[in-house]
């Protein structure tokens, strides 16, 4: 046998209020199929204090003075505590500055450059597809810089997939003096080479423009560098990246060489 589907409250309250009749009343069969859908809603009637206040003082506007008035308490887990004599209408309680808007600003801010731009063709079964490939470098100008790249159909799509990928990559980079890079480096990256060298102050940057462009959203102000063998754009970045990533602090040194980092100091940078 199966087993009878459990009555809703509504049926047994119907049952219940039918009228008496010499035969005991006789509960409907219901099946599965009739209750399938019907769940309850709880609803819940929340009173905030100011609406409550606001109610009482619009039904007695001649009677009730609203300097003397105090709102109401609400026995809710997150009401608000009110301490003062509400002298008018009470507030608004202003909304949060919402996330998005605070990092829109931020970006705002940002130094950013397209680096390089292409468009690839590839040729299918059911025609050609041409996508964009672009690549971005951003930077604050104060030591923080990242680069992306993005692809899409659409030209603009990618390099804001490429601008939000760089944002999101952002690392920070090691100066000296705020303006240069802390000793000569030269990094590889496939067939690129690139090699740099600190410059003192009022040097300004020369170097390739790629590189060129890295140093101005990292805030590097004085700067030599030369790129041999392959100058890819891809590849040029890529190589400045790992080699400015490379760089050894006074700290790094002195813990190599089992040295103080006042003598590192005084030993490397004269100080």
């Amino acid at each position: 046998m199966f087993a009878r589907p459990a009555l809703s409250a509504l049926q047994i309250a119907a049952a219940a209020a039918s009228p008496a009749t010499g035969a005991a009343t006789r509960l409907p069969t219901i099946t599965a199929a009739a209750t399938r859908g019907i769940r309850a809603i709880p609803i819940k009637r929340q009173l905030t204090p100011t609406s409550m206040w606001s109610r009482r003082v619009d039904s007695n506007p001649e009677t009730i003075d609203p300097s003397t008035l105090v709102p109401p308490r609400v026995l809710e887990r997150m009401a608000i505590p009110f301490s003062k004599t509400a002298d008018g209408p009470l507030p608004a309680t202003p909304l949060p500055r919402a996330p998005a808007a605070a990092d829109a600003a931020k970006q705002r801010r940002l130094k950013k450059t397209v680096l390089s731009m292409r468009r690839t063709v590839k040729v299918t079964k059911g025609g050609k597809v041409v996508s964009m490939s672009a690549m971005v470098v951003v930077g604050d100008g104060n030591g923080t810089v990242g680069y992306g790249e993005g692809k899409d159909a659409d030209a603009a799509r990618a390099v804001k997939k490429a601008e939000a990928l760089a944002i999101k990559n952002m690392i920070a980079i090691d100066r000296y003096d705020e303006r240069t890079v802390l000793h000569d480096l030269a990094h590889e990256f496939k067939a690129t080479r690139v090699e740099m060298r600190a410059a003192p102050p009022g040097f300004g940057l020369r170097t390739n423009p790629n590189v060129h462009e890295i140093c101005r959203c990292a805030g590097i102000q004085d700067l030599s560098a030369k790129v041999m063998g392959s100058r890819n754009p891809i590849n040029v970045v890529k190589a400045t990246f790992q080699a400015l990533q490379s760089q050894k602090t006074a700290d790094d040194l002195a813990r190599g060489r089992g040295m103080r980092v006042h003598d590192v100091r005084k030993l490397v940078y004269g100080q």
